[in-house]
């Protein structure tokens, strides 16, 4: 008799089985993706600079210099 009790609880604990639930799943996911997009706009510029460092220091070793 305490399964099916058990299987309505699991049924409303979930985002399908609850609307609330569900709306505030929906919420909570388009916050995250937010704050990753904060995350990676902050960080974009740094990880170029660092990219683009690198690669002239490589460009130097690996080719030879232009001759104009």
């Amino acid at each position: 008799p305490t399964q099916p009790i058990a299987d309505a609880i699991r049924q409303r604990m979930t985002p399908a089985g609850n609307p609330e639930l569900a709306r505030l799943d929906s919420e909570l996911r388009a916050a995250a993706q937010v704050i990753l997009q904060d995350v990676i706009d902050d960080f974009v510029p740094q990880i170029e600079a660092e990219l683009k460092r690198r690669l002239e220091a490589r460009l130097t070793r690996l080719l030879p210099p232009r001759r104009q």
